[in-house]
């Protein structure tokens, strides 16, 4: 992973002092957002852990695909249910349960509202995270943010969190399938 060459991905350059670890980028004004996303998930080579509200960026999908169907990565993917029943998400999940080592769970927040976490982590050192989904408008025309980080113990909180809202989900699905 280049981590200097994600800095160029803002409009600006990060001003003198910035922490190390961390870059922050605001959609839609920074332009290389989308590649940004891109790049942290292309790096991966160990696991990928996320949680994502909005999912129908086609190219994402097709990286996150790639990821999910390499016997060398642990991947876990939990989603909300409202949104990944949409017609262009559902589309593109579709093939994702054939894969073998691989956990896509869809549902609800343990309270059973929407999960409306945006993460992605990244073996285990790199944390996307904000407000920012991961479809087109979200990284290019909304007003979004998103924070990515190189820092394990960021990492591993979340990975922590989104690992009892996969089996929350896993749980809730099991319910819906045996009702």
């Amino acid at each position: 992973m280049d981590w200097a060459k994600l800095a160029t991905y803002a409009l600006t350059p990060f001003p003198h002092g910035w922490p190390a670890d961390e870059y922050v980028f605001f959609s839609p004004r920074d332009p290389g957002l989308h590649n940004v996303v891109l790049d942290i998930i292309n790096s991966a080579s160990h696991s990928i852990v996320a949680n994502h509200y909005g999912f129908d960026d086609d190219e994402i999908a097709k990286a996150l695909f790639a990821k999910a169907n390499d016997h060398h990565i642990s991947f876990v993917l939990n989603l909300d249910s409202t949104q990944a029943a949409g017609k262009h998400e559902a589309a593109l999940l579709q093939s994702w349960h054939k894969l073998i080592g691989t956990s896509v769970a869809v549902g609800q927040s343990v309270k059973h509202a929407i999960s409306h976490l945006k993460v992605t982590i990244v073996d285990g050192l790199y944390v996307l995270s904000g407000s920012t989904n991961l479809s087109l408008s979200g990284e290019a025309r909304q007003d979004n943010v998103l924070s990515l980080n190189r820092n394990p113990s960021l990492a591993a909180r979340y990975t922590s969190i989104l690992m009892l809202n996969h089996a929350e989900m896993l749980k809730q699905m099991a319910a819906k399938k045996a009702a």
